[in-house]
């Protein structure tokens, strides 16, 4: 199809004042910051509750208009940046109270992804064994494993008769897999 001139005149003008009106529409928003108060509650611990928006594992959101372009961006990095600055590249806000839906700046401090799973591990919020929403064992599955193996059942015997798979027998029965029985039979 081949527009004459002035008819992509007329279309290129339509677009650049859509764009325009879009720009203008964005500029008037409201800043993160001012958007930001009056959406958390402080509690008796001394948490800012998140009240708005929260994802479904429990952190806070809301939008942010950041170069014309709506996302969402979690309340507690917003937080962040609106009481101590931008937040480094690689870096990671972490909650030292571990309440997900807190942005009190003060439970906030920086830190990388191997320091957050530590610390989770430590606190024992890490998913392993039955807790772990993909197992399928269960911790006395795991006992029976250990005893047909005791009994002088092979790996490939005892897939067999838990319709399982004998890579996985033999994760659990070297302690590849669910370590922290393993630990606890073998005291290793």
């Amino acid at each position: 199809m081949v527009l004459s001139c002035k008819r992509l005149q007329a279309v290129v003008g339509w677009y650049t004042s859509q764009a325009n009106e879009r720009h203008d529409m964005y500029t008037i928003r409201k800043s993160i910051a001012e958007r930001f108060q009056g959406k958390y509650e402080v509690t008796e611990s001394g948490c800012w509750e998140w009240r708005a928006t929260r994802n479904k594992y429990g952190y806070g959101q809301l939008t942010n208009f950041r170069d014309l372009v709506p996302r969402m961006i979690f309340a507690h990095r917003a937080s962040w940046e609106i009481h101590n600055g931008e937040i480094p590249n690689g870096l990671y806000v972490l909650h030292k109270c571990d309440n997900r839906c807190c942005v009190n700046p003060e439970h906030l401090f920086l830190g990388t992804k191997g320091y957050n799973n530590s610390d989770r591990h430590k606190k024992g919020r890490t998913a392993f064994g039955e807790k772990n929403g993909n197992a399928i064992y269960n911790d006395q599955d795991i006992f029976n494993i250990y005893k047909m193996q005791d009994d002088g059942m092979s790996n490939v015997a005892i897939a067999k008769k838990l319709n399982g798979s004998r890579i996985t027998i033999w994760e659990i029965t070297t302690g590849r897999k669910w370590k922290h029985l393993f630990a606890q039979r073998y005291g290793a």
